[in-house]
């Protein structure tokens, strides 16, 4: 869980306009991203695009979730209050990272892979927003 909270904060403070879901005790990391103002359904767009492109990655790999508004209004709307959004959909889709790694208790991997998710993160956004 430690490994999963550095990611968390790594993530959030090296990813321009990143919108982080807000964290539990797991190892599970839950993003979007958004530029301030932007409608839910254009991050949602985005976020989608960003797990269509880890699906070809050869390093990592992602999942989807989506979290309906009826069951998550009160998630939902907290992290679109974070960008100044407006909520024009049933849902937001997020980008969802389990962390886990039989070397994560090695530092020298941790700080490796850590480089490199955030490298590959910071070209999918850019691939995904132009």
């Amino acid at each position: 869980i430690e490994t999963t909270r550095e990611f968390f904060t790594a993530i959030e403070g090296q990813i321009p306009n990143v919108r982080m879901v807000p964290a539990s005790d797991s190892n599970i990391v839950c993003f979007t991203i958004a530029d301030p103002g932007a409608c839910l359904s254009d991050a949602n767009r985005v976020a989608s695009s960003i797990v269509d492109q880890f699906k070809v990655s050869p390093n990592f790999s992602c999942t989807r979730t989506a979290l309906g508004f009826e069951s998550y209004r009160e998630l939902i709307s907290g992290v679109v209050s974070s960008w100044g959004g407006e909520i024009d959909t049933d849902h937001m889709l997020v980008v969802r990272m389990v962390v886990m790694n039989p070397y994560m208790d090695e530092r020298q991997a941790i700080d490796f892979l850590l480089e490199e998710l955030l490298m590959e993160i910071k070209d999918m956004v850019q691939k995904a927003v132009n």
